[in-house]
């Protein structure tokens, strides 16, 4: 495990990205099958959940395989915070070329640019593409400049704009969502979540080859779900920061049964068999100190659930130890022709 720094307060840090080579034609007989990306947030893998959650996901692991997924069972994430997970796995490469740091920062967002204008965006637009992004409470991934861009409110506020607007107008809040503004509350972080689930097999109708993204803040907190999909409303004002042991499990198992109908709905929705992938963009964080990798449990942090619906792939040449930072390396090889290099798996940790 490797520490980064990834920028100075207060100065801004640009992040240079190498431009991925692939070849300028597809082979006809590749097609261009649409492509899901699903990033369930902090959703841990199985042995982990086992171990140190005394939970077994081994049901929803044979759902997955039965409809035709592979799941990487030796899957780690590169990175332990999102935005740089994202940014990694949607550009195809470590972050080795963001310049060098001065003291401790804990800014993220010199990668935000990355992640919304990946390289992986910018060669299945160029081969024709539509791109398909769905709204969430996470700045950084809640892309809203594709050619559809999915949300449960007609307004949708970015975070500082909330936080704003919470912190200097908070009696207006009861009634903001009548408006169809979106606010930071619990039961907003809940509606979107329910419509990006019941939103994605529908997206399938709409023509031509999509790359569909959609990073869903879920089974990561906060805990709005209990198991049956009750909801639940933190004793705290709203936030994404807050880890807990209590919670986890329960939301998670609401989840599965979420996610198990999604791929029913998009695999029956599509005309040909599209490209999924249900991914974590990190484990869950109750074990882990942000300041400190000596001090977090890092087998939690970085155990992730990686799955894969490849149609008309050997399941066998799927790596089982396959990183996030090779997802669209191997799907580029098996259907473009691509011919790009796997990586070695690392795993960095940042403050």
């Amino acid at each position: 495990f490797i520490s980064l720094n990834i920028g100075e307060l207060g100065t801004p840090v640009p992040v240079t990205i190498h431009p991925i080579d692939l070849p300028e034609t597809v082979p006809s007989q590749a097609g261009t099958p649409n492509i899901y990306y699903i990033i369930l947030d902090g959703y841990g893998r199985a042995d982990m959940l086992q171990t140190i959650h005394g939970f077994d996901n081994s049901m929803f692991v044979d759902a997955l395989e039965q409809r035709g997924f592979v799941v990487a069972s030796d899957s780690q994430s590169n990175y332990a915070r999102t935005i740089l997970s994202l940014s990694s796995s949607l550009n195809m490469q470590y972050l080795d070329t963001l310049p060098s740091a001065r003291g401790d920062s804990r800014l993220w967002w010199p990668a935000k640019g990355t992640v919304q204008h990946s390289e992986v965006r910018r060669i299945l637009e160029n081969r024709g593409y539509k791109t398909i992004f769905f709204a969430n409470n996470a700045d950084y991934s809640d892309i809203r400049d594709g050619e559809f861009y999915e949300a449960p409110f007609p307004i949708q506020l970015d975070i500082f704009s909330g936080l704003f607007l919470y912190q200097t107008n908070s009696g207006l809040l009861a009634e903001i969502d009548q408006l169809g503004i979106a606010d930071l509350s619990y039961d907003t972080h809940r509606r979107i979540i329910l419509y990006t689930f019941e939103r994605l097999p529908e997206v399938a109708a709409i023509e031509g080859p999509k790359y569909v993204f959609a990073h869903i803040v879920a089974p990561h907190p906060p805990y709005v779900f209990d198991r049956e999909g009750n909801p639940l409303d933190p004793p705290y004002p709203f936030t994404l920061s807050v880890e807990s042991h209590t919670g986890y499990v329960e939301q998670l198992q609401f989840i599965n049964r979420q996610i198990l109908a999604t791929i029913d709905g998009i695999l029956a929705n599509s005309e040909s068999p599209p490209i999924i992938i249900v991914q974590a963009d990190h484990g869950p964080g109750t074990m882990t100190n942000y300041d400190s990798w000596e001090h977090s449990c890092l087998y939690e942090r970085y155990s992730i659930l990686n799955a894969y619906y490849l149609p008309g792939v050997d399941a066998t040449s799927v790596p089982m130890d396959l990183s996030p930072v090779n997802s669209f390396r191997f799907i580029f090889n098996t259907y473009f022709d691509g011919d790009l290099e796997l990586l070695p798996n690392r795993h960095y940790f940042s403050t």
